[in-house]
């Protein structure tokens, strides 16, 4: 159920003012949407040129965010497909798993 839901949004909103990794953000694109969000912790290193950055924490700041999600996400260049399909390579378990090999590899 929850994926189906998902899968029916364009969109996430995302107002934390603390994020480590971002693993809301990410499951939203494997998803296939848009991320609004503020880039604070790991989310920009996650949302990559699928986030619309707010410019802080205020209600005019997040909306003039979704704002552009919206414009974005309407437009015809929009292709929820190719956001998940490249969502889901970014975060598969094997890709995770190498880095994180390379990473132990290298100390």
């Amino acid at each position: 159920m929850k994926h189906e839901l998902m899968r029916g949004c364009d969109i996430l909103l995302l107002p934390s003012r603390y994020e480590s990794f971002g693993m809301v953000a990410a499951e939203a694109l494997t998803h296939g949407m848009s991320v609004v969000c503020i880039p604070v912790g790991g989310l920009p290193e996650v949302v990559g040129s699928n986030a619309f950055f707010a410019g802080g924490h205020t209600v005019e700041q997040f909306i003039a965010a979704l704002n552009d999600a919206i414009s974005h996400v309407g437009a015809a260049s929009y292709d929820k497909y190719e956001v998940s399909s490249l969502a889901r390579k970014k975060f598969s378990p094997q890709r995770m798993l190498d880095e994180f090999l390379n990473l132990l590899e290298s100390r």
